[in-house]
């Protein structure tokens, strides 16, 4: 464990950072933290994008505060936490957060939503423009020493299904519309719908419809019951060629068997994925070596602007937490 111990005293509250992208960027918040009296403990990943239970259970004992990545927060994690008061969670997603648990252990809990969403949109919007062009695969021959010339689509003769009108998916709607993309909304906020529709945006609250006849679904919502696996092989069906799907979001919203067989099936032109729903991809898997696919490693949100925001926010929501307990 690499530990960061920032002017402690006997009264500085010991505070646990899992987030990996937190630990590359400490010197950015480092001075804050050492104006809050904090004990940093900055447990090494390995490379890897979180904990698992198990291990966050071990660093998470004799703690007051945490601030933690995508680490599973649930009851095997928390069962030696007895001194944690508060916990912040770096990010936007919460679907690997059981607040159920933590209510009935009295932690108090926060994350920091709204930090990156024009950050991951464009690197949708990058995945689809690479994807529609072909520039990865281009990249690749002319690297073998060859001078390939496919012929790509433009973004403006297809249509393109935004799963989410939340940071994400707003800000990827103002890129496509820009580049004169025909746009479909799916989702099922109110609020989120209402202003979809206020920027004249079709919208729908079914994917399956939506889907119909268009050429490209881009994922930017949150992973929920109700999302779980939501885009399936039915979904990668309905689709017109040419055919893309995009994953930005989490890995478990694209059912990952489907879309190899769709791939396999040639039902599908081309995907882009940042997140999988096993993390990172096991050796083997079918999608490293298929020819039309983009992969990422769950780094959409990952500038130096953007984790710097959220880092502070985090630090910031965790303080207001303590104070609280």
């Amino acid at each position: 464990m690499i530990g960061h111990q920032l002017s402690p005293t006997k009264s500085s509250p010991k505070i646990l950072i899992t987030c990996r992208a937190m630990q590359d960027a400490f010197p950015h918040y480092a001075p804050i933290a050492a104006e809050l009296n904090w004990q940093l403990i900055s447990p090494e990943l390995g490379g890897r994008q979180s904990f698992a239970a198990d291990e966050l259970a071990h660093h998470l004992e004799g703690v007051q505060g945490a601030i933690v990545g995508d680490d599973p927060v649930n009851r095997l994690s928390l069962s030696r936490a007895t001194e944690l008061k508060a916990i912040c969670k770096w990010g936007v997603g919460v679907d690997a957060v059981d607040r159920k648990e933590l209510r009935k252990r009295k932690i108090l809990f926060d994350h920091t939503p709204g930090m990156f969403g024009r950050e991951v949109a464009d690197v949708a919007f990058a995945y689809l423009v690479g994807l529609t062009r072909q520039l990865f695969a281009i990249d690749k021959e002319v690297r073998l020493g060859h001078w390939p010339k496919p012929r790509g689509y433009s973004l403006s003769d297809l249509t393109t299904v935004v799963i989410g009108f939340g940071d994400i998916g707003s800000s990827l709607t103002k890129l496509l519309t820009a580049a004169n993309s025909h746009v479909r909304i799916v989702e099922t906020s109110d609020h989120r719908r209402a202003a979809a529709q206020k920027a004249g945006l079709d919208v729908f609250d079914e994917l399956m419809p939506a889907a119909d006849g268009a050429n490209t679904v881009l994922v930017a919502c949150p992973l929920t019951q109700s999302t779980h696996h939501l885009v399936d092989l039915a979904i990668m069906r309905a689709l017109d060629h040419p055919s893309f799907v995009v994953n930005v979001s989490r890995g478990e919203i694209v059912r990952q068997s489907a879309l190899v067989q769709a791939l396999k099936d040639h039902v599908l032109d081309g995907v882009a994925m940042d997140v999988f729903e096993e993390e990172p991809l096991p050796t083997g898997d079918f999608l490293l070596s298929a020819p039309n696919v983009i992969l990422g490693s769950h780094n959409a949100s990952n500038t130096v602007g953007a984790v710097k925001r959220a880092s502070m926010q985090a630090i910031t929501k965790l303080s207001r937490l303590l104070d609280q307990a």
